[in-house]
């Protein structure tokens, strides 16, 4: 996998979720550059920004506002429709994050305008993970929210809870 740095790391991928349209990867820790948690709930109305590679340009990033969810068909299950606020999305863009407060609650699928943009539901998401957590070693996937606010600590990182501690075996670790 390759990283907004232009550095290269090793993952495996574990799950694909057609009807979701998401996918696991799970990824060696010394290659990883940051992380961000994914809340178990989410508020809605907050300011919301994504990141993606449109065009293979990136990471770029742009200001959203959550629209609705929308039945997109195709079987496929509904989608947040996201007005583009600013900044540049399109080809290439798909997979990336939707960010609240720095954690991640969605995931980009497509777009149908320079205006409108889709991703998977924040419920999704969880159910994704929850179901899936088999494949990653901890299991513990979601950080518990409170109000829509996670914690973090005095260092501003965010804090699992309980916090985990994560052990690879040495052939994953390198």
């Amino acid at each position: 996998i390759g990283f907004v740095d232009g550095t290269i790391g090793s993952a495996r991928w574990k799950v694909v979720d057609q009807k979701r349209d998401l996918a696991l990867f799970v990824c060696w820790s010394a290659d990883v550059l940051a992380i961000a948690p994914v809340p178990d709930a989410i508020i809605r109305d907050a300011a919301l920004s994504g990141v993606g590679f449109p065009a293979t340009q990136g990471p770029k990033k742009v200001e959203l506002i959550y629209q609705r969810e929308a039945n997109i068909g195709g079987g496929l299950t509904p989608r947040c429709e996201f007005s583009l606020v600013s900044g540049p999305y399109g080809s290439g863009a798909s997979g990336g994050g939707v960010f609240r407060d720095g954690c991640l609650v969605s995931v980009f699928s497509h777009q149908n305008s320079t205006q409108v943009a889709y991703g998977c539901r924040h419920e999704d998401l969880i159910g994704f993970l929850q179901e899936n957590k088999s494949a990653v070693r901890e299991g513990v996937l979601a950080v518990k929210c409170e109000n829509g606010k996670c914690p973090k600590d005095s260092n501003g990182r965010w804090q699992p809870s309980p916090n985990i501690k994560i052990t690879l075996p040495d052939e994953e670790g390198k």
